[in-house]
């Protein structure tokens, strides 16, 4: 997939979508971001690489989903949206990271204020 010249992550998704013929989305919020590519203008790489690069720079997933409710028979779609893990869950982990590092950061203080308290000058 040629991907050198793209300006949004929308742009490459369409164009992954055009070249293996297989149904991959993007949800609206992702696709508009702009993406910034230094590479030949001839570059090119394989779909599954592209889309796990897309993956790790909007920190998102892909993910297929299928109505079952229609017809069985019928194949799903390939949806490039936010994490497979939920945005709640994910800043939840974030607060905890923070709160972990910042009463570390605290401890780090406190033994050094003691240190500092019990030398004499």
């Amino acid at each position: 997939v040629a991907f050198a010249d793209a300006t949004t992550v929308g742009e490459i998704v369409r164009r992954i979508r055009v070249a293996t013929r297989t149904e991959v989305y993007i949800d609206r919020c992702l696709a508009l971001l702009p993406v910034t590519i230094r590479a030949t203008p001839d570059a090119q790489l394989r779909a599954g690489e592209l889309l796990k690069a897309l993956c790790w720079s909007v920190s998102g997933a892909v993910r297929y989903v299928q109505d079952r409710a229609e017809n069985e028979t019928e194949s799903g779609v390939f949806i490039l949206t936010d994490d497979v893990e939920g945005l709640g869950t994910r800043w939840e982990h974030i607060d905890n990271w923070l709160d972990t590092a910042f009463n570390a950061q605290l401890t780090t203080k406190d033994r050094r204020g003691k240190i500092l308290r019990r030398q004499k000058y």
